[in-house]
């Protein structure tokens, strides 16, 4: 009787062992799986930060780009629009983008025509010389404005009146009318190829009689 008694509690103390060592095993396993869990989430913010601060600098670094190549055609097209030959008279010639222009003579007409549509006191009457140099057929007439105290003048139309093409390696000569209004103090013949993007452009004061 006291046998039994004894492997009884023999039995019942294996069981509690055995079911204290399960417990222990799962509370192990379940501290490592929620540390693992931990590292996996710190190491995914780790790596979105990462992502983050790359995506910015190349933002930045595009920017700074863009920036920079607007502000290289910003002053590359100031440099090209700054050119003016000034101070030119009758006779003189200029060149610009392998176009040379030479003013051969300014003077007052009486000629009218009477199909005119602009009134005129005065018609102030062109003479000019193109020499086309380009590498490339131009037209030629319509590239030459005229200032009376500042105020641009209308067209007039006259006889041998210069509107053309002109081939590369060619020449021509010709005369544009111009409508004047009272008598004008300074009067001041502008020049710029009609096909030029450089805005460079020729200035005549002229005295005509």
């Amino acid at each position: 009787m006291a046998e039994e008694r004894q492997k009884k509690k023999g039995g019942c103390l294996k069981w509690a062992a055995i079911i204290i060592g399960v417990l222990i095993l799962f509370g192990a396993c379940a501290a490592a799986f929620s540390g693992g869990e931990e590292e996996t989430g710190n190491t995914s913010n780790d790596s979105n930060a990462s992502n983050s601060a790359e995506t910015t600098t190349e933002e930045t670094a595009e920017e700074s780009t863009e920036e920079e190549t607007e502000e290289d055609i910003s002053e590359a097209v100031e440099e090209e629009t700054e050119t003016t030959d000034e101070n030119l008279a009758v006779g003189d010639s200029t060149e610009i983008d392998g176009i040379t222009f030479t003013l051969n003579e300014a003077y007052y007409t009486d000629e009218r025509n009477e199909f005119a549509e602009v009134e005129a006191d005065n018609v102030l009457v062109l003479d000019m010389t193109y020499e086309n140099n380009s590498g490339e057929d131009i037209s030629v007439g319509g590239d030459v404005s005229v200032y009376a105290d500042g105020t641009k003048l209308e067209s007039y139309p006259i006889d041998e009146m210069l509107m053309d093409s002109l081939s590369d390696g060619r020449n021509i000569s010709g005369k544009e009318g111009f409508a004047v209004v009272g008598e004008p103090s300074e009067i001041e013949v502008e020049f710029s190829p009609l096909m030029s993007f450089s805005g460079e452009k020729a200035i005549y004061t002229v005295n005509p009689e």
